[in-house]
């Protein structure tokens, strides 16, 4: 065995002793090794690979204390007398364990409640059962703010009816609101993400000033925003920019092309007036009493 295959929390001392000492059997059986704990009578192959897998889930405290021991019994039953309180020692420490737990120290609500469990567990195996209503009490209690209503529902069906919850149902239900509350705060979180990137977005169109609104303007001669009326390029062209002066006569080109669009008869008109500067018209007054028009040839 090598510590790449050890995937539980190594001995630290008495803290984790009891969940430890579970675990490591479980591994030396696999190993098919478990006779160790026995007895120190098993062949020295049996014995290296007890002890080399006891050492390799040892943190740098206990496996110091237990250095110079080379058989694998009697490191068991050294690491047993060092790390796993017995009688009243061992009553007090699950005890203040148990009074000490609290959600704030977790890094989810499954890890609190796990760790409650099994507290109450080790309690009861010394015949120190806590009341169903002290581990409520006190699981409750240790919510943070976050859970009150939730906590008001169930002292509220606990006051009807004292048997509403079970251990295991009060914990379901306090596992599906911690999972509501991480699904609420991804949802908060993507939201504020998008507002964001939004924002930035935003920003950085502004930044660019496509177009310039100035609040409090406005023209009464253009019925534009944009500036005040003493500002206005129509009333004072020679303010205007060159482009501005461009666009505007550009536009004022086209207008005229329509009005010609729409009045052919001005370029008869313009035809006429050419004629007359070739033509002169005379006027006689005097053939039998009616104008006669009498057109001659500028040459």
């Amino acid at each position: 065995m090598n510590s790449d295959q050890t995937n539980f929390q190594k001995l630290r001392g008495s803290e984790n002793y009891t969940i430890w000492a579970i675990r490591m059997e479980a591994v030396l059986t696999k190993e098919n090794s478990n006779i160790i704990i026995d007895t120190d009578e098993v062949s020295p192959e049996t014995n290296s690979a007890a002890l080399s897998s006891i050492q390799l889930c040892l943190e740098d405290g206990p496996l110091l204390q237990v250095k110079n021991i080379r058989r694998a019994h009697l490191m068991w039953i050294s690491l047993q007398n060092l790390y796993c309180p017995t009688d009243f020692s061992s009553e007090f420490i699950l005890c203040r364990d148990f009074f000490d737990t609290k959600l704030s120290k977790f890094k989810s609500m499954e890890e609190y409640l796990n760790r409650i469990k099994q507290l109450s567990d080790e309690l009861k195996s010394k015949d120190i059962e806590l009341p169903r209503q002290v581990i409520f009490a006190w699981v409750l209690n240790n919510l943070s703010s976050s859970y009150r209503p939730l906590i008001s529902s169930i002292t509220q069906s606990l006051r009807n009816n004292i048997d509403a919850f079970t251990i295991e149902s009060l914990f379901s239900n306090l596992l599906d609101e911690s999972e509501r509350f991480e699904f609420k705060n991804q949802n908060e979180k993507v939201m504020l993400s998008a507002f964001q990137d939004n924002k930035n977005k935003f920003k950085a169109y502004k930044d660019k000033k496509p177009y310039k609104i100035t609040k409090g303007k406005f023209c009464k001669n253009c019925k534009k925003s944009s500036n005040n009326t003493t500002e206005c390029y129509h009333l004072f062209p020679e303010r205007a920019p060159i482009y501005w002066k461009q666009a505007g006569q550009s536009s004022k080109n086209t207008q005229q092309e329509s009005r010609q669009d729409l009045n052919p008869d001005n370029n008869n008109v313009d035809i006429l007036y050419t004629m007359m500067d070739h033509k002169a018209l005379d006027f006689d007054m005097t053939i039998n009493n009616a104008e006669v028009y009498k057109t001659t040839n500028n040459t």
